[in-house]
């Protein structure tokens, strides 16, 4: 939350739309998701830091949208659709990951991928859990 605060307090006074930023956050995803499918251990926690550090900017969008006085409907749409692109993003990044690792493997990460897409909390829960796991299997060889 502080994060988002500052971030909000340094784009108030310049052009920057919120839309812009909601856009970055879904492309934060995405990158993230890139990242750690290539299978290289720096990137993958490149990747996890985009990942974990994208909610500041998700929650950056929508107070930066109320505090210049332009919100929308569809900055809302898109604010959802943004998250849902990273998220997927990075299930997939998990799944190509997983898949080099051992084929086998990535039986068991499917339900944990499509378990919680309705609530955004739940999803939260399964991409920390996800990301402790790929950092774990990273350190334990």
């Amino acid at each position: 939350m502080e994060g988002a605060s500052l971030l909000v307090y340094l784009l108030q006074f310049t052009n920057i739309h919120p839309n812009y930023i909601t856009i970055i956050y879904a492309l934060f995803g995405v990158l993230g998701g890139l990242l750690i499918a290539t299978g290289v251990p720096l990137y993958i926690l490149m990747g996890i830091c985009l990942i974990f550090n994208r909610g500041i900017i998700d929650l950056s969008d929508g107070h930066l949208a109320r505090l210049k006085g332009k919100q929308s409907a569809f900055g809302a749409k898109l604010d959802r659709l943004a998250g849902r692109i990273g998220t997927y993003a990075f299930y997939l990044g998990v799944a190509i990951y997983t898949y080099n690792i051992n084929p086998y493997v990535l039986v068991y990460f499917i339900p944990l991928m499509f378990l919680p897409l309705r609530k955004s909390k739940g999803r939260a829960c399964v991409i920390d859990l996800i990301c402790f796991l790929i950092i774990l299997s990273i350190y334990l060889g």
